[in-house]
C-alpha cells in the first residue's frame, strides 16, 4: 500500500513572531525505503510534493523505487496541488547507471501529466554524475 499526505495540510499552530507562517512537516515511510512528505504553510501556498530518493538510487533499489514514484506522479497530476514535483536526495548518497535511467524515465513521464520534475538537495557527487553524463540540462538544478 502506498500512502501520500494531503501537501494542503496544516499544523493549525499560529506563529505571531511576524516570521515565516508555521508549517507542518509529516513523513511517511513507504515501500523500499520512500519516504513521502506532505507540507502545509498556514498563508495556503501549497509547498511541491516532494519524494525522497533512497540512499542508494541503484539497479537492487530501481525498480521498487520507480513503481513508487510512477504512482506519486500520478497522484499529483490528478491533485489539485502545484505542477511541480520535487524529487528529494538529501539521504542519497549513490545512483549508478539503472538510477539515471529512471531519473529520465520520472522526468518524461512527469512531462507527459502536465508535472515539472526537480531535484532537490543534490550532493556534489551526483551533481558531478549528471553533469558528466550530459543529463544535467534535462533537469533545473538548483544552484546550492
Amino acid at each position: 500500500m502506498v500512502l501520500l499526505l494531503d501537501s494542503n495540510s496544516s499544523n493549525g499552530t499560529g506563529g505571531g513572531s511576524g516570521k515565516e507562517p508555521p508549517r507542518a512537516s509529516h513523513a511517511l515511510r513507504g515501500v523500499a525505503g520512500v519516504t513521502y512528505e506532505g507540507r502545509g504553510a498556514a498563508d495556503d501556498e501549497p509547498l511541491p510534493p516532494t519524494l525522497a530518493v533512497p540512499e542508494r538510487l541503484t539497479a537492487a533499489t530501481r525498480s521498487p523505487f520507480r513503481e513508487t514514484a510512477l504512482a506519486h506522479l500520478e497522484r499529483c497530476a490528478g491533485a489539485a496541488v502545484a505542477r511541480v514535483v520535487v524529487l528529494d536526495f538529501r539521504d542519497t548518497v549513490e545512483v549508478d547507471a539503472s538510477g539515471l535511467g529512471v531519473l529520465v524515465h520520472l522526468r518524461r513521464r512527469a512531462r507527459d501529466q502536465g508535472l515539472e520534475l526537480r531535484l532537490a538537495n543534490l550532493p556534489t557527487a551526483i551533481r558531478d554524475l549528471l553533469t558528466v553524463t550530459r543529463l544535467a540540462p534535462l533537469f533545473e538544478l538548483p544552484t546550492e
